[in-house]
């Protein structure tokens, strides 16, 4: 069998980790939008560089507070969503290790999920998932929900303003441990993947050096719409490769939300896929803007779009307070940080067929 082999057009330094592009982000370039985050009206709500590594600065300053140490592991189950990234780039600027879970997954999967991996605490999505998760033998001793403990969460580490979150994100080497990735369990336990901040910064880095990548898939003139379930590592990686890129983020629960997000009578549908068309060829207030081409520049506040090529006319903004228990805005010691209301996709998840299919990138925003 013939062998061939190509060098890495990226070596990784022993300083490099998984979240410095949230921090380089938000000092090389703080006003680009890098998030579209979708509130319970339905309108995308831009999220700027800046705003991100201010949310992932919070609630990883709570983290230190609460006691979670450098290699600790947390427990991450929820659907995909804004707050998952939040909390995921959190627990590593933190030192901890990310534990994901398919929140699908059987009681049995789970209780075997957090022995094996050993996690001292979880972030799960809302109060029901909480009480599953309280009801397992054995079971995190600390659980925080992203429908209503986040800002909580912030708010208890700033006594310090978050030095001691910075300090311990300096710490971090890319030999460190990132993440433990789990199978979905389909063929006997589920088996973890132990993964450092190397192996992430490794083909993230090189993904986008690849020939044509920059030029038509990841760049800042592109956005991706991400609805694979985030404790899939393909899901990861295209979710850092876009932090990395600067590509516009947005995120759906599942492929039940797509649909929904593409086919609302009357409102605003979010792209020109073929699911949007079926439904519905000329929409009530329609999103998309008659001659639009490749080459025109992406509304400021519009939606992630599907379809390569084209263009969406701007959606309003919406000042509308978050539905499910975040404050509107984020308690700081230097100022106060504007918190969006909450993506909405609270849908039924999606068949397991559905589930397989997920993202669509090197699109227009």
């Amino acid at each position: 069998m013939d062998e061939i082999r190509v060098a890495a057009r990226y070596e990784v330094s022993e300083s490099d980790t998984a979240v410095d592009d949230v921090y380089r982000n938000a000092a090389e370039a703080p006003d680009h939008v890098i998030v579209s985050r979708q509130d319970p009206n339905g309108d995308w709500q831009p999220v700027t560089c800046r705003e991100l590594a201010d949310h992932v600065d919070a609630v990883a300053s709570g983290l230190v507070a609460a006691g979670i140490a450098a290699g600790e592991r947390v427990a991450l189950m929820s659907r995909t969503r804004y707050e998952w990234m939040v909390a995921d780039f959190a627990i590593m600027a933190a030192g901890g290790v990310t534990v994901p879970i398919y929140e699908r997954s059987s009681d049995a999967q789970i209780e075997w999920i957090l022995t094996d991996s050993g996690a001292v605490a979880a972030f799960v999505e809302d109060n029901p998932h909480a009480a599953r998760l309280r009801g397992l033998t054995p079971h995190p001793s600390t659980v925080w929900t992203l429908d209503g403990d986040l800002s909580e969460l912030a708010a208890d580490g700033l006594e310090d303003d978050g030095q001691l979150a910075r300090n311990r994100r300096d710490s971090i080497r890319s030999s460190d441990l990132a993440t433990i990735v789990y199978t979905s369990g389909t063929t006997g336990q589920p088996k973890g993947c132990a993964l450092t901040h190397a192996n992430l910064v490794a083909t993230v880095r090189n993904v986008g050096a690849a020939d044509g990548v920059r030029d038509f898939v990841f760049n800042d003139t592109q956005s991706t719409l991400l609805f694979l379930p985030l404790a899939h590592i393909l899901a990861r990686i295209i979710q850092l490769s876009a932090i990395y890129q600067r590509v516009r983020l947005g995120h759906l629960a599942d492929m039940k939300s797509l649909l929904r997000a593409c086919s609302r009578s009357g409102r605003r549908s979010c792209c020109r896929c073929r699911a949007c068309s079926r439904r519905s060829t000329t929409p009530r207030n329609g999103p998309h803007r008659a001659g639009s081409s490749a080459g025109s520049s992406p509304p400021r506040n519009a939606p992630p779009s599907r379809t390569a090529r084209r263009s969406t006319a701007p959606v309003r903004r919406s000042d509308s307070s978050c539905s499910t228990g975040f404050s509107t805005r984020w308690p700081t010691g230097r100022s106060s940080r504007r918190w969006a209301a909450t993506c909405a996709g609270r849908s039924a998840a999606a068949p397991r067929s559905a589930r397989r299919s997920g993202t669509s990138s090197g699109v227009r925003a």
